[in-house]
């Protein structure tokens, strides 16, 4: 965590390129994580390998680790087995569960893992804030 899934960042922030040794090949992330996310980050050099991986139809089960704010419970991290509908985009089904909450003076700390199979831009994020959670970076 901490670092941008992307070769510049406009902010100035560091990058997992950044972190990686110098001398190796120009390499691809397939797919990205947040500042807030937590997972396994397959970097290659091979375009279309990458490409492949990225969509849906190859049924690849993306796991995640997020970090948010607010209030939740398993019941309702349940539902989204289901999908759910955010904003007019449909989310396929997802698995959550609720790893680790603390109370705090303006709302649980929470880390929820969640694992999906679309992958699709921000997905992890807007379906916490759909369900009320905010981002912490």
């Amino acid at each position: 965590m901490g670092l941008v899934t992307t070769h510049r960042d406009p902010k100035g922030r560091r990058t997992v390129f950044d972190a990686l040794p110098r001398g190796l090949p120009r390499l691809i992330s397939v797919g990205r994580l947040d500042l807030t996310s937590e997972g396994l980050l397959l970097l290659t050099n091979d375009g279309g390998l990458a490409r492949a991986l990225e969509l849906p139809s190859s049924g690849w089960k993306r796991r995640y680790r997020a970090r948010a704010r607010g209030r939740v419970d398993q019941a309702r991290l349940d539902r989204l087995k289901e999908g759910i509908t955010v904003e007019g985009v449909r989310y396929g089904p997802i698995e959550a569960t609720l790893d680790k909450a603390r109370d705090g003076p303006v709302g649980a700390n929470l880390w929820i893992s969640l694992t999906l199979a679309e992958g699709k831009n921000r997905e992890v994020r807007r379906v916490l804030e759909a369900l009320g959670l905010s981002s912490i970076a």
